[in-house]
């Protein structure tokens, strides 16, 4: 499987998200970043709306039984030893933990990126996602 390889950073002293590298851009990060910015990779997946999917976003996953919405999650995308993970909390605060690669067009699951870790950190009060 080729995927696109991108990376985008988050510039942690001026506040805002840039991209870093891609496949037709030979920029790259420096070294000295390293405690200034966060750097995130690109899952080579996008979510129901199109939207690439990158480390530290925060997607909503729904997962459907006969076309009615079943379940919801919310959560961070990780890179995990399958690729890249959501570890996410239901409404119930049951945990699950998703791989990415396995839900993608998947007909009984939706993936929404709803913001990231370090812009909309909001969005994850009140859940655990260790």
């Amino acid at each position: 499987m080729n995927r696109e390889i991108k990376f985008r950073a988050f510039d942690k002293v001026n506040k805002y998200m840039m991209d870093i590298f891609d496949n037709d851009n030979d920029d790259w990060f420096l070294p000295s970043w390293k405690n200034t910015h966060e750097v995130m990779q690109y899952t080579g997946l996008k979510d129901s709306k199109e939207k690439e999917i990158y480390e530290g976003d925060i997607v909503e996953i729904e997962t459907y039984s006969y076309e009615e919405p079943e379940n919801s999650y919310k959560g961070v995308v990780h890179i995990s030893v399958y690729g890249f993970s959501v570890l996410g909390e239901d409404d119930m605060g049951t945990k699950d933990y998703y791989n990415l690669l396995e839900i993608e067009g998947s007909y009984l699951t939706e993936i929404e990126v709803v913001g990231n870790i370090y812009e909309n950190p909001e969005l994850l009060e009140g859940e655990s996602n260790d």
